[in-house]
C-alpha cells in the first residue's frame, strides 16, 4: 500500500535536463533520434520539434518491499518514482513522439528505462499508433506500452478520463499528454507506471501488473 502519491508536470529546463540526463546514460535515445528522418520521411531541419515535456509520479510505500527471497535476494524499496519524458516532432500529418519511460525504486532499487517512438497521424490519432524501439542497434516494431496505457485508462481511470483521451487536442504528442494529465490527474501517471512495471516486485505495490 502507498502512504502518499504525488503528480507533477515537468516542463521547461527541468524537462530538458531530465531528457539530457537520460540521453547521456542510455544510448537508445540517441539511436531513436538518428532514426527520426526515416520515421518522419523528412530531415529534422524540415520538421517542427517541440521542447521536451514530461509527467512524473512519486509514491511512498507503507513498508519496505523485497524480492521473494528476502533482503538477501535484492535491495529493499520504500518508494517508487516514475517518469515519462516526451519530445514531439511533426512533419505534416505525421506526428512522432520520442519517449523515455522511467521507473526507479528508492533508495537503492533499479532504474528501468525504455526508449521508444510513438507515431500516428492527426486525422486518426488514437487508432493509428505505431510503436517502435531500438534492438541490436536497429529500429524495430514493438508493442505493449500504448495499448497497455489505453487499456489501463479505460479500466481504472473512469469515463471522464477516457473521454479526455478522445477530446484532447491532438496537434502534437506533447499537447495531448499535457491535456490528458490535466483531465485525468494522477491516474494517467499511475497507468504509465503500470505499463512499464512488468510485474517487478518493487513496483507492483504501486502500479500492479497491468495484465502482463
Amino acid at each position: 500500500m502507498t502512504t502518499s502519491e504525488r503528480l507533477a508536470l515537468i516542463t521547461g529546463d527541468q524537462a530538458k535536463s531530465e531528457w539530457d540526463r537520460l540521453n547521456r546514460s542510455y544510448s537508445q535515445l540517441g539511436q531513436l533520434r538518428e532514426a527520426l528522418p526515416a520515421i518522419l520521411g523528412a530531415n529534422l531541419s524540415e520538421a517542427d520539434e517541440q521542447d521536451p515535456i514530461g509527467l512524473r509520479g512519486d509514491w511512498d510505500l507503507d513498508r519496505e518491499v523485497y524480492p521473494a527471497g528476502g533482503p538477501e535476494a535484492g535491495p529493499g524499496v520504500n518508494a517508487v518514482k516514475s517518469g515519462l519524458i516526451v519530445t514531439s516532432v511533426n512533419y505534416g500529418n505525421n506526428l512522432v513522439a520520442m519517449c523515455a519511460s522511467v521507473l526507479k525504486g528508492e533508495p537503492d532499487g533499479p532504474e528501468v528505462v525504455e526508449a521508444f517512438t510513438l507515431q500516428t497521424s492527426s486525422s486518426n490519432f488514437l487508432d493509428d499508433v505505431k510503436e517502435q524501439g531500438v534492438s541490436g542497434g536497429k529500429l524495430q516494431p514493438r508493442s505493449g506500452f500504448w495499448d497497455t496505457l489505453l487499456d489501463c485508462l479505460s479500466r481504472d481511470c473512469g469515463q471522464a478520463c477516457l473521454s479526455a483521451a478522445v477530446s484532447c487536442r491532438k496537434d502534437n504528442w506533447a499537447d495531448f499528454l499535457v491535456c490528458l494529465a490535466g483531465r485525468c490527474g494522477l491516474c494517467v501517471v499511475k497507468c504509465h507506471a503500470c505499463a512499464g512495471c512488468k510485474c517487478a516486485y518493487w513496483c507492483v505495490p504501486v502500479a500492479g501488473c497491468c495484465g502482463q
